[in-house]
């Protein structure tokens, strides 16, 4: 039986703030190698907004949701 007393005590640090759909969370930490969003540009659903790298992985960041 697993021991979930040390769950409770577990720190959380949200990623992104889940209240405010302009906060995209990153799947893990590392460096930003590319951003393709432009600040004022319309993007649609699952277009690419940045990419970040970590341990020779690149890892691609879309969006979430169609913002004009």
């Amino acid at each position: 039986m697993p021991d979930r007393t040390a769950a409770a005590a577990v720190k959380r640090h949200p990623k992104a703030d889940p209240d405010d759909m302009h906060h995209v969370g990153a799947p893990m930490p590392g460096a930003v190698v590319e951003v393709a969003a432009k600040p004022g540009l319309a993007v649609e659903k699952d277009d690419l907004l940045v990419a970040i790298e970590a341990m020779k992985v690149q890892m691609y960041i879309n969006s979430p949701v169609k913002r004009s």
